[in-house]
């Protein structure tokens, strides 16, 4: 089955991760202000960016409960140290399952569930951003699920948009899968992945890797494809991996957003005649061209540059 692959440096790999969520609030911060400067929406500002917050709100979560999952993880390695009384045999005494193990199991395992569910209420809050935006009734809302099915469906007003089969990709490749176990949580039972532990001697201590249920691999399969060591992945690796798909799903939407909300624009009346009761639209200088630009144009490029602000 090849080696198992984990999260090698915990710090490090959070702070990639915090890094990635904070770049794309940048992005999506960016597409509201692009709608709000293209769109005749009175109320856009104030309505697309309290749906911006909140899905930052649950990429934030998921970010604290990963957070949240290492350190458990560290606390385990400890407490299994300091259990062991300096002897590694110290655990071989229980016949009929370990209490140890299984209290290590048990917590990283709660985390792991709330980091999924907080993943999977964002793809919600992003499907009110995609509606808010392409839908003419902008009290008329829908879930992700029910988003997905009209992007694949007819007769519907996501059906008509080009960004219906972006969603439809993201919903068939990832989300629909995310779904699905979050429902098996939530509705059905919890998920009992495997703890193992690497042990090492001199001197001693101890690395935990929780390895994902058979389960969790049968909804993410993806996680190994074109790489058969992934078979053999541990929880917090599974839990890096899902943050981080679900950024690059969400980063797929945003971009397919962005023709949306262009192909109607009033950006030139909103200039003239600026909405809101606002007396000017702010604009960017861009020194290269020595020319005012829209602010969600220079926010949106610097965006897909990898910046954060």
């Amino acid at each position: 089955m090849g080696q198992t692959i984990d999260v090698e440096n915990r710090n490090e790999d959070f702070r990639a991760i915090h890094d990635l969520i904070e770049r794309l609030e940048f992005g999506i911060r960016a597409v509201c202000v692009m709608y709000d400067e293209h769109s005749n929406d009175k109320q856009s500002h104030d309505n697309i960016f309290r749906h911006k917050e909140n899905i930052y709100y649950r990429l934030s979560s998921a970010r604290i409960s990963y957070r949240a999952l290492l350190r458990e993880i560290g606390e385990g390695e400890r407490w299994l140290l300091e259990s062991s009384k300096g002897n590694a045999r110290e655990f071989d005494k229980f016949v009929m399952g370990n209490p140890f193990f299984d209290r290590i199991e048990r917590d990283v395992s709660g985390h792991f569930d709330n980091l999924v569910f907080q993943l999977a209420s964002a793809f919600d809050y992003m499907a009110h951003v995609i509606c808010y935006i392409c839908q003419r009734n902008k009290s008329k809302t829908l879930y992700w699920m029910k988003l997905a099915r009209s992007a694949r469906g007819e007769g519907n007003e996501i059906a008509q948009l080009a960004i219906k089969d972006v969603v439809d990709q993201v919903d068939k490749s990832f989300v629909g899968r995310l779904y699905d176990y979050r429902s098996r949580l939530s509705h059905h039972e919890r998920d009992k992945h495997r703890f193992e532990a690497l042990v090492a001697l001199s001197p001693l201590h101890f690395r935990v890797t929780i390895k994902p249920s058979q389960v969790s691999f049968n909804h993410f399969k993806s996680i190994y494809e074109g790489d058969e060591n992934c078979k053999q992945c541990t929880l917090a690796y599974m839990s890096s991996w899902l943050i981080r798909t679900s950024i690059a799903k969400l980063d797929l939407l945003l971009d397919a957003l962005v023709p949306e909300i262009v192909k109607n624009s009033v950006v030139r009346q909103n200039i003239d005649v600026p909405k809101g009761g606002k007396s000017f639209v702010v604009m960017m200088y861009d020194k290269n061209t020595n020319s005012a630009q829209l602010t969600s144009r220079h926010m949106w490029h610097r965006y897909k540059q990898g910046h954060t602000n």
